[in-house]
């Protein structure tokens, strides 16, 4: 942030700087007929005065200046990412936020995308750093965005984002009924195909050969090559 402000009289003027009230620490340094420059300033509120001395039967006269020194925000932490299988029987779950309360500043939670075809979330409160959030399946970046005030304010602040994945549960896997097939040496599957997730065949050990399937994620892909035996 700025900790230095060039402090300018009335022009072509000479005049006086001097510190009215405000944080210690400061310097003031003279750098011309009517300027100075204050430094090493610190968040807080300044007040100078410049004067100017009395000419001929001119009275000398003097007038003050405030300068606000804001703080910057605190750095935006929104927390771990957050994920969870949604249960069979739910079509929502809820979220616990997890950013970091800021010290210096205000922080606000804004959606900044959601999954194709995914609802709209439900936030409870959308300035808490730990507020509930209700949502169904899909994938979802949240942004905690930490602004300040004054001259920190806006582009000013910090941000950072969450990632909230929501999983549909899978169907239960139902392969089909078992097969005799004594004149061949291929079979064609027969799984229930699921209405949730993809399917894969896979060769459990002990078959008598690896049986290679046409089409792994089909339901009824066929599986040619076999040999005598049974396969699982």
């Amino acid at each position: 942030g700025v900790n230095a402000i060039t402090l300018t009289g009335n022009e072509n003027s000479t005049g006086t700087w001097t510190y009215v009230s405000g944080p210690a620490g400061y310097t003031l340094t003279n750098t011309g007929p009517n300027s100075s420059v204050a430094s090493n300033l610190v968040t807080g509120v300044y007040v100078f005065k410049y004067s100017l001395p009395a000419v001929g039967s001119c009275d000398a006269t003097e007038d003050e200046i405030q300068i606000t020194i804001d703080a910057p925000p605190s750095a935006a932490v929104a927390g771990p990412d957050l994920e969870r299988c949604l249960p069979t029987a739910d079509n929502t779950t809820t979220f616990t936020m997890a950013a970091t309360v800021p010290t210096v500043g205000t922080g606000k939670w804004e959606l900044v995308e959601r999954s194709a075809g995914a609802a709209l979330p439900t936030m409870v409160d959308v300035n808490s750093a730990t507020t509930n959030v209700t949502m169904g399946p899909g994938v979802y970046l949240y942004r905690w965005r930490v602004e300040s005030t004054g001259a920190c304010a806006g582009d000013q602040g910090n941000a950072d984002v969450v990632r909230i994945t929501v999983f549909r549960q899978p169907s239960a896997a139902v392969p089909g009924p078992n097969q005799l097939n004594s004149c061949s040496n291929k079979v064609k599957m027969a799984a229930t195909a699921p209405t949730v997730g993809i399917g894969t065949w896979s060769n459990k050990a002990g078959n008598p050969t690896v049986a290679v399937f046409d089409a792994i994620n089909s339901p009824t892909s066929n599986v040619p090559n076999l040999v005598y035996g049974t396969y699982t």
